[in-house]
């Protein structure tokens, strides 16, 4: 009888060596696309302009100085100054901290109810599956927007009460993709093991299925923040959103809406414009890269 040999296992292989294969073909597709690194770079520079907001400039940010009203850029002003003389660029800043943080926060609260109802739906099925994807298909039906300002007009403009409502209208996209990533996972080999070993719903969903369903829910969330920066400066601009004094990039562009100011002081309106176009796009272009370094069908 032929003596058998077992083969050597490669240096470094083990249980977590697939995985940590996977993760540095992601990392090396998504650096060959140059422009997403660069949107990268955009939007940490944004977020850590925003952070550092109250120790870049020497400005107050809500103070008025009449006798600088509508200043042009210098004289210690790199961008100016608004209709009550305050510190443009100060202002930037600190309303880049409410947009990011109104797109942030709403997207994590809009990704855990989609992640919760998606779950449920997908792995349980049968009448709660029906439930809860007519649930779904009454939230989508809804004119967004329209109903983000009658709940805003409802419950008042804040920067709370904007976050909450745009988590609490938004999750539906989240919801659908977990589950058809769960109804396809469900019935995989290794769900039925753990179910042969006695493992409980609660633990196959969180250890088994979840993980592997979540690199569609991170490409649908980092679109999430981009398209949530939009609805935060759109109700801001309605005036149902954040309000004044507190700076939002959406409250900056309502102020400059008067045609005086459109004309003669675009240092009013233009970088606000700019931030939200840059702020946005970053992130659109990330989400991209994601998606497409995480597509099987490029492996």
């Amino acid at each position: 009888m032929p003596e058998v040999r077992e083969t050597p296992r490669p240096e470094g292989a083990g249980p977590g060596a697939a995985s940590e294969s996977s993760l540095r073909v992601f990392v090396r597709r998504f650096a060959r696309n140059r422009v997403a690194v660069a949107a990268v770079v955009v939007f940490v520079l944004v977020a850590l302009l925003a952070i550092f907001a109250p120790w870049l400039t020497p400005w107050d940010r809500d103070a008025p100085n009449l006798a600088l009203h509508d200043h042009a850029p210098g004289q210690g002003h790199l961008l100016g100054t608004d209709g009550l003389g305050r510190d443009e660029l100060t202002r930037l800043l600190w309303g880049g901290r409410v947009s990011l943080l109104v797109g942030v926060a709403s997207t994590l609260i809009s990704v855990v109810i989609g992640i919760v109802v998606g779950s449920a739906a997908g792995f349980f099925g049968g009448w709660l599956d029906n439930v809860l994807m007519r649930v779904v298909d009454v939230f989508i039906s809804l004119p967004q927007l329209a109903f983000l300002i009658v709940v805003a007009a409802i419950l008042g403009p804040s920067v709370w009460h904007t976050i909450l409502v745009i988590g609490v209208l938004g999750w539906t996209g989240v919801a659908r993709i977990v589950r058809g990533e769960i109804l396809s996972l469900r019935e995989r080999e290794y769900v039925e093991a753990a179910r042969a070993l006695g493992a409980k719903s609660f633990s196959i969903v969180m250890r088994h299925l979840l993980p592997n369903a979540m690199a569609p829910v991170i490409v649908s969330a980092t679109l999430g923040v981009a398209g949530n920066v939009i609805l935060e400066a759109s109700l801001s601009f309605l005036g149902l959103g954040v309000q004044e004094p507190i700076p939002s990039w959406g409250n900056m562009l309502q102020a400059a809406t008067n045609y005086r100011v459109l004309v003669l002081y675009w240092w009013e309106w233009i970088p606000p414009g700019m931030m939200i176009f840059l702020t946005t796009l970053s992130i659109y272009l990330v989400g991209d890269a994601i998606r497409d370094a995480w597509d099987p069908r490029l492996k």
